[in-house]
């Protein structure tokens, strides 16, 4: 069984914005990666790591961005589910009372909230849990890169100290996110008001 925390563990855990400043090709790596230095500022300094995105990044275009760094101050060494034990006939319904109120609670403390649904109705479901609807989006897990583009800018207005409910995705954002694959299905949604959007953003660039 994987290690578990508690919602109160992970409420110790810091998540730093920090900015690109070194970006080399990893040379010893099997698969093309590249090494990048991120600068955390003083407290944390900077940090290096390998990172498997030369499909999107290179040398020049990578240097001088902002990336997102989960920061542990409590020693955990690996990665930990953030869950209670609920046992019995009602489990399910205990499990999510216990996730709708701590989604609550942490908001109204000032929390930035996200939820990301990969292929499936994700404004159901955070509805379902009480997440945010102007904080939820649905994308495909063919392509997902667009969607965390959104989860940085957001998580950096965050940051820059915009309150967490005046904090949205945006329409151009949820289009990208979700963005349909148009060459295999233009010839049965030619009409779908979804697909027609995402060409309009295409033309637009």
């Amino acid at each position: 069984m994987k290690e578990q925390i508690t919602f109160d563990d992970f409420d110790k855990v810091d998540i730093r914005v920090g900015t690109v400043i070194s970006v080399r090709k990893n040379e010893k790596a099997r698969k093309p990666s590249l090494v990048v230095e991120v600068d955390f500022g003083e407290e944390i300094g900077i940090k290096q790591s390998s990172a498997q995105i030369t499909h999107y990044y290179n040398e020049e275009n990578l240097k001088g961005k902002q990336v997102i760094l989960t920061y542990g101050r409590i020693g955990i060494k690996k990665p930990a589910k953030i869950i209670k034990d609920f046992k019995g006939k009602t489990a399910s319904e205990d499990a999510k009372e216990y996730v709708t109120s701590k989604i609550k609670e942490k908001e109204e403390d000032g929390w930035l909230i996200i939820y990301l649904g990969a292929d499936h109705d994700a404004f159901k479901q955070s509805n379902s849990l009480n997440f945010n609807r102007d904080r939820s989006m649905k994308y495909s897990k063919k392509d997902s890169v667009d969607t965390f583009r959104a989860v940085t800018r957001t998580t950096l207005d965050y940051s820059k100290g915009m309150k967490s409910k005046d904090i949205k995705f945006t329409q151009q954002e949820r289009i990208y996110s979700d963005k349909p694959s148009v060459d295999k299905f233009e010839d049965y949604f030619q009409a779908d008001a979804h697909v027609k959007a995402y060409r309009k953003l295409e033309e637009e660039k």
